[in-house]
């Protein structure tokens, strides 16, 4: 059984007022990437929780995949925090590893830059998460 771990919503009144919601959570597994799931809108409110939650993935000293697919939107302060996570395990010789979002998601990724300096992988909505191991696999085998 994989523990998760649910980040609350730090600002719900303020963004549920305004119609803004995100929901994040840690799983982790005796072996492999820890996966942080993020599912609905991804702004300057929600982005604590997101550093937050990747600190904690951090801590496992392992990968971590960060699974975009179900995310509606992302803006610049969010997409610095994925950054500044890259780095930190690229420092750390270890990897962070996006699973590409929607079009809207990939588009704020790209017109900021940060597509090219992440490690940007596409997987199916319905497909497993071997999938995306599978494809980890093959980028480091080009690496």
């Amino acid at each position: 059984m994989s523990p998760t771990v649910a980040f609350p919503d730090f600002f719900a009144g303020r963004e549920h007022a305004v119609g803004h919601a995100l929901s994040c959570t840690v799983e982790t597994t005796d072996v492999g990437p820890v996966w942080v799931h993020l599912v609905g809108e991804l702004d300057i409110s929600s982005a604590c929780r997101l550093e937050h939650a990747l600190h904690h993935a951090d801590a496992s000293g392992r990968t971590v995949v960060l699974d975009l697919r179900r995310l509606r939107s992302v803006d610049s302060s969010s997409v610095q925090v994925i950054v500044e996570a890259s780095t930190r395990a690229r420092q750390a010789k270890r990897r962070l590893m996006l699973i590409r979002g929607p079009s809207q998601v990939d588009r704020a990724l790209a017109l900021s830059g940060a597509a090219d300096v992440l490690d940007i992988v596409d997987l199916d909505p319905p497909e497993p998460p071997a999938g995306a191991l599978r494809q980890f696999a093959r980028t480091d085998d080009a690496a």
